[in-house]
């Protein structure tokens, strides 16, 4: 058995991620982004640090000596992508490009449509569009 077909030991497979983290160059103006524009809301604020609720995930956003915003692609369900990329337009969001179709299924059609912070994370809203 080689190293590609060897299954670990389940240690982390049946756990949920429960923190994602983003660095940035410029709290307010992300929080501005990420609170008032996205429409997250602020779970706490420490120092160079604030936190979001998404979900069942928290988003870290932050300032760390070092880090460089970028490297990483948030994907956001979204089975609405058209009617709420539409709504982020009006608030300022610049999508890179329409929504594509990515995938064709029996139950309707995945789409993504990608966007960046203002540091210049990507992030995309993602979502399988039922038929009809």
């Amino acid at each position: 058995m080689n190293a590609s077909t060897r299954t670990a030991p389940s240690l982390l497979g049946g756990r949920k991620l429960v923190q994602v983290a983003l660095t940035t160059l410029d709290m307010e103006r992300s929080k501005a982004f990420y609170r008032d524009v996205l429409g997250l809301q602020l779970l706490f604020e420490v120092p160079n640090m604030t936190f979001y609720q998404m979900g069942d995930l928290r988003l870290m956003v932050g300032m760390e000596e070092g880090f460089q915003p970028g490297g990483s692609v948030l994907y956001i369900d979204a089975p609405d992508i058209d009617t709420i990329g539409a709504e982020l337009e009006k608030r300022g969001v610049r999508f890179t490009g329409d929504a594509l179709v990515v995938q064709r299924t029996d139950q309707g059609e995945l789409k993504l449509r990608e966007f960046k912070d203002p540091d210049g994370n990507l992030l995309a809203l993602m979502g399988l569009v039922p038929k009809g």
